[in-house]
């Protein structure tokens, strides 16, 4: 990110071989997800002090930008299921069609559940795992 002062005036990225610097009109919005957000930011010169100045980036801000994120760690469960499963009902247009009606006349059926709905998700820090010794047991 390029800044007047502590304003966010534009960007400069890499296309092919070459620096390009863009300019804004009005605003810099950055929308890079969860994690490359606040990487950015931070390469950027805004988050922690004491962590920029250990990577030898220059602090712009000292804020907490980037402090609470965690690896999400999952275990995927795959089994062959005697029955029709939701992803053979919705393979078809026809199925994509009949559930997608059900759901917008009567906002019931698959597609009213969140993903994780059946089971919920916990997250765990990986350090959280490795230091307190959680077993796959209880993350799953």
């Amino acid at each position: 990110m390029l800044f007047e002062g502590k304003r966010a005036a534009g960007v400069e990225y890499r296309l092919h071989d070459q620096t390009v610097k863009s300019r804004a009109v009005r605003e810099v919005i950055l929308c890079a997800g969860a994690v490359n957000t606040p990487q950015l930011l931070q390469l950027s010169g805004i988050g922690p002090g004491n962590l920029l100045k250990s990577k030898g980036i220059d602090i712009l801000h000292d804020t907490k930008t980037g402090r609470h994120l965690q690896d999400h760690v999952c275990v995927d469960f795959l089994y062959k299921s005697r029955v029709p499963t939701l992803n053979d009902q919705l393979h078809s247009w026809r199925g994509k069609l009949l559930h997608g009606a059900r759901y917008l006349l009567t906002r019931r059926g698959p597609l009213s559940l969140g993903v994780n709905q059946a089971r919920g998700e916990r997250f765990w820090s990986l350090d959280a795992i490795i230091s307190r010794r959680i077993d796959l047991d209880e993350i799953g």
